[in-house]
C-alpha cells in the first residue's frame, strides 16, 4: 500500500459547456503528471452512471466521494465541470 500524502491540493475547473474545462484539466494533469488524479463530471454522470444532468442525481454524489478519496492519497486533484451550485 503506498504512502498517504498528507497535503494535497484541490484545483476545481468549473464555467460554461465548450469553455475549454477538460482541455485545462487533462493540460493539468499531464503537467503535474503521475498521482494526479482527474475527476470530470461528465466521465462520472455520463459514462460511469449513466444519467441526465438534474438537480440531485446520483453523479453530485460520487463526484465529491472520488474527490475525497483523492485528498490526502493524491499529491494534486483536478475537479473538473459545469457543478451547478
Amino acid at each position: 500500500m503506498s504512502n498517504p500524502i498528507h497535503k494535497s491540493t484541490l484545483i476545481i475547473l468549473r464555467g460554461n459547456s465548450a469553455s475549454g474545462k477538460t482541455t485545462i484539466a487533462k493540460q493539468l494533469q499531464e503537467h503535474f503528471g503521475q498521482g494526479t488524479l482527474l475527476v470530470s463530471q461528465d466521465v462520472v454522470r455520463r459514462d460511469m452512471l449513466s444519467v441526465h444532468d438534474t438537480m440531485g442525481n446520483l453523479s453530485h454524489d460520487l463526484l465529491f466521494e472520488i474527490t475525497k478519496y483523492g485528498k490526502g492519497k493524491c499529491e494534486f486533484v483536478i475537479l473538473e465541470g459545469i457543478l451547478n451550485s
